[in-house]
């Protein structure tokens, strides 16, 4: 088991338009029926693109949004469907692991842009090792309570405007300059999935981390684990966003400084991307350069055909 030797073909989608719609699926945890989607869709609305709660989306399940087949059935539905240009999630929490199998039954033959972040990681993986640039971006649920710099910085991206878009970081872990296709999203998720046939494909690339309300050490842990792989010799660099509630940042930095003399590769600290505020959104899957001497990370590429 593990990642496949055959490289992927890159598939990028077409940027949204005013008055597209998106269609909005619960592929992990339950949401309550609150405010939060209803106000974050009045946010989208003002922007130009409608919102659509598909069918299961307030499904309950135990901790899940209803059943496998039926969370499913609703990202199917959105994959599939010409109605929707779009998809984002609704929340993370867990459970978009449990859908992998039935979601590798698919064909995927129309490239949308997908966005989410969290256990959401998952389903980047997935479509990230089917070629896909997928997009780490906040959730749906909590987009009302971003700050109206994350909002801006998500509706510029969306409508395919990428020049001049940088993310810089706090603190340089190991000064150099790579460039690699940016991969990943939440620690915790690519731990778990570390060994299964979904795993994540770290070869030429440049890994992004963030993590939230985890101790200190189970953080390194799966960072011990990361560095084990076989595949870690060929990582590019490491990019760290924001670690909220992981303990002190002295504390994570001796980690994250630890973990990178491991690896050798450059690497930087403190990127806004994370369960804060500010989290931005980051295309995944595209060119990047990581200046780590600069604590800076510049897209190469277009996210959008």
């Amino acid at each position: 088991m593990g990642v496949s030797n055959k490289r992927p073909d890159f598939l990028k989608p077409e940027r949204l338009r005013e008055s597209d719609v998106l269609a909005v699926v619960s592929p992990a945890g339950r949401i309550e029926h609150n405010n939060g989607i209803i106000k974050s869709g009045k946010i989208f609305q003002e922007w130009g693109i409608r919102v659509r709660l598909l069918k299961n989306v307030y499904n309950n399940d135990r901790y899940l949004a209803g059943r496998d087949r039926d969370r499913f059935k609703d990202l199917k539905t959105a994959l599939e469907d010409s109605r929707y240009r779009g998809i984002i999630c609704a929340r993370g929490g867990f459970g978009s692991m449990r859908i992998l199998r039935l979601l590798d039954t698919l064909r995927l033959e129309s490239v949308k842009p997908f966005f989410g972040f969290s256990d959401i990681t998952a389903l980047h993986i997935f479509l990230n090792n089917k070629g896909w640039v997928t997009f780490h971006s906040p959730n749906l649920n909590g987009f009302y309570n971003l700050s109206e710099r994350a909002r801006r910085g998500f509706f510029r991206i969306v409508f395919g405007e990428l020049k001049g878009l940088e993310y810089k970081g706090e603190y340089i872990l190991k000064k150099g300059v790579v460039e690699g296709r940016l991969i990943g999203g939440n620690l915790s998720i690519i731990s778990a999935m570390s060994g299964t046939e979904f795993d994540i494909d770290l070869r030429d690339k440049i890994l992004l981390l963030e993590d939230v309300n985890e101790d200190l050490y189970r953080i390194d842990r799966m960072l011990t684990q990361l560095s084990l792989r076989p595949d870690v010799c060929s990582l590019k660099g490491v990019v760290f966003g924001k670690f909220r509630g992981c303990g002190r940042i002295k504390d994570l930095i001796y980690l994250f400084d630890e973990f990178v003399r491991r690896l050798k590769v450059p690497a930087i600290y403190g990127i806004d991307i994370g369960h804060i505020r500010d989290n931005l959104t980051i295309p995944l899957n595209i060119m990047y350069s990581l200046d780590a001497s600069k604590c800076i990370l510049v897209p190469l590429e277009e996210a959008f055909v």
